[in-house]
C-alpha cells in the first residue's frame, strides 16, 4: 500500500479518535478501516476497542500494583462498558440510569 496513503490513513485516525495511531496500526486494521469508509458505524466501536488494547499493551504498571490483576480489571471495565453501550442502545427518553455498578468498579480499579 502507498505510504502517503497510510500516512494519512494515520493522521485522519488521529484525529478522530484524538490520539497518536501509528502506521504499523493501520496496517493491521486495514479491514476495520474500511469497513469505517464504507459506512459501517460498528467498525468504530472495532477500531476503538483496538486502539485501546493497543494502548494497553504498551502500558507500564506502576510499582507495587498486581499486573495481572490490573489487566483483569480492565479486561472487566471492558466489558462492564460493552454491556452498558448495548443497554444504552436502547433507551428512551427520560430514561433513569443505575450507574452505581460502573462506578463501583472504576472504584475498584483506583484501590
Amino acid at each position: 500500500m502507498d505510504p502517503e496513503v497510510i500516512e494519512e490513513t494515520s493522521e485522519a485516525l488521529s484525529d478522530m479518535f484524538n490520539q497518536d495511531v501509528d502506521a504499523s496500526f493501520v496496517q493491521q486494521h486495514l479491514e476495520d478501516i474500511y469497513a469505517l469508509a464504507q459506512g459501517d458505524i460498528d467498525a468504530v466501536t472495532d477500531i476503538g476497542i483496538a486502539l485501546a488494547n493497543t494502548q494497553l499493551d504498551n502500558l507500564e504498571v506502576p510499582a507495587g500494583i498486581d499486573k495481572d490483576q490490573f489487566y483483569q480489571d480492565i479486561d472487566n471495565l471492558q466489558l462492564e462498558l460493552l454491556n452498558a453501550s448495548d443497554y444504552l442502545n436502547d433507551l428512551e427518553v427520560g430514561t433513569s440510569i443505575d450507574d452505581a455498578p460502573f462506578y463501583d468498579a472504576l472504584q475498584q480499579m483506583i484501590i
